[in-house]
């Protein structure tokens, strides 16, 4: 989630849009009901922002461990938030490389992916295997149907190539039914999303793929 867009931002609002995402990101985001049950009990609560880390910082102390779990997780999104809006941010973000025939999916996915990846646009298969070469993304969110050169093809030469090998690959594509996805899984793809898909969705399985949390994506 982008705090930098939540202006002014205030406990009570961020848990509310974590939660408006929840059933959106449905068995992604693991643990969905107990963070659901915390974040309706803060938003009750309605913290000062002052008040907002000692109140988490307490119940990471709560004796039952998936109160505890779950409100150490809710804290590290709160600060990832906040250090993104104040631009103090230091932790290295990976990089995803985002393919797509179409500009505006590109730049729609781009926003979304933005507040937890360096984004990487193309329109161009070619231009993807270079720049996939160049800069060793963690995560190559590739649609299928493309004019030149399919997003099969592309992931397999990806796979193919020791420079990019390790990648994690998401197919972004119009084509649905389980023959695509197993084509798209036998090209070495790591997840499969249909278009149109919901954009918090999918900032949620490109988080979990590369291993961050998929809380507050």
């Amino acid at each position: 989630m982008n705090a930098a867009r939540v202006a002014p931002i205030t406990p009570k609002r961020w848990c509310e849009m974590i939660l408006a995402r929840l059933p959106e990101q449905a068995g992604i985001v693991w643990d969905g009901d107990a963070v659901a049950a915390l974040l309706t009990d803060l938003i009750a609560l309605d913290p000062a922002p002052e008040d907002f880390p000692t109140l988490l910082a307490t119940l990471e102390n709560d004796p039952r461990s998936e109160v505890a779990t779950v409100a150490a997780r809710v804290r590290h999104a709160w600060e990832y938030d906040l250090a993104e809006s104040a631009g103090t941010h230091t932790e290295a973000k990976p990089r995803v490389l985002v393919v797509d025939d179409e500009e505006v999916i590109c730049e729609m996915v781009a926003a979304v992916l933005e507040p937890r990846f360096a984004v990487t646009t193309t329109t161009d298969p070619q231009q993807a295997i270079a720049l996939a070469r160049a800069e060793r993304p963690a995560l190559v969110v590739l649609d299928v149907i493309m004019p030149g050169m399919n997003g099969y093809d592309v992931a397999r030469v990806l796979r193919e190539d020791p420079t990019t090998a390790a990648a994690r690959i998401l197919f972004c594509t119009a084509r649905s039914g389980l023959d695509a996805r197993l084509q798209g899984r036998d090209a070495g793809g790591d997840g499969y999303v249909v278009k149109p898909f919901e954009l918090y969705r999918l900032a949620a399985q490109a988080s979990s793929i590369v291993g961050l949390d998929p809380l507050g994506a």
